[in-house]
């Protein structure tokens, strides 16, 4: 607890921004995550992917301390997130959950400045104005809306908003366009795929969708069973799959986008 949190945002040049080290879980007496090691590069944007059960959202949420490793260390920035206290170290990790966790009887404004406010920071409005230019919603339009006044979609990009605007240095997305409508679900991917180019942030993120994986990522992560399979481009995964696992994913994940296209 007695490190700095400016490591938080920014790590030095060559550091490890996210950093797992044979990190294992047991939840309910279950192995939620067995024996994983990751790292994710300052910059770069990795997606965990696989089936329900696979330890995805388990190994993100050790990042900012919602779920405790059984074993093995996690650090952000250089430094194991044991060492912070966890209302801080989340406060410098944006994280946007599957269905948002907006709350219900704050507008969208308030919802986006959650975190600059929790910080103390002076301008909070303002940075939660900008948040919401960058997700485009303007917020003169948006501002002043509940969740229940915005489409899901808008409500997504009010969650992403809200974890960007204190400009973290890293992004948890968390299956957050699960849930949405197939145009919807694109027109979000676009968004976050602009934000990542333009704020540079480390990003890690959890989804069931090869596709969508193959978009925002640099790289794949296929888990199973709590264990990586096999990481890569999808390009590189599709001419070499490492596991028998891995192929049966691509195939069906490239059979559903063909009746997509067909229909």
């Amino acid at each position: 607890m007695g490190e700095t949190v400016g490591t938080l945002n920014g790590p030095p040049d060559g550091a490890v921004a996210l950093d797992a080290r044979d990190v294992r879980c047991t939840l309910g007496g279950v192995v939620a995550v067995d024996g994983v090691s990751l790292r994710v590069d300052p910059g770069r944007c990795v997606a965990l992917v696989g089936e329900s059960g696979a330890g995805k959202t388990t190994l993100l949420r050790c990042f900012n301390r919602m779920v405790a490793p059984t074993a093995g260390a996690v650090l952000v920035g250089g430094t194991e997130v044991t060492r912070y206290d966890a209302p801080t170290l989340r406060r410098r990790i944006g994280y946007v959950p599957q269905h948002g966790g907006l709350l219900p009887h704050w507008t969208a404004l308030r919802n986006a400045a959650l975190v600059p406010a929790l910080l103390a920071r002076p301008d909070a409005t303002a940075a939660a104005r900008r948040a919401l230019e960058l997700v485009g919603l303007a917020p003169d339009a948006y501002g002043a809306r509940f969740p229940h006044e915005l489409s899901g979609g808008q409500r997504q990009r009010v969650a992403l908003a809200r974890a960007i605007a204190a400009r973290p240095g890293v992004l948890l997305m968390d299956e957050p366009f699960g849930a949405l409508d197939a145009v919807s679900r694109s027109e979000a991917q676009a968004v976050c795929a602009a934000l990542r180019r333009e704020l540079g942030v480390t990003t890690l993120l959890v989804t069931h969708d090869l596709l969508e994986a193959d978009f925002l990522a640099d790289e794949i992560v296929v888990m199973r069973a709590g264990r990586v399979e096999q990481r890569g481009t999808l390009d590189a995964m599709c001419a070499a799959p490492a596991t028998p696992y891995v192929a049966s994913l691509l195939e069906r994940a490239l059979a559903g986008a063909r009746r997509r296209r067909d229909a």
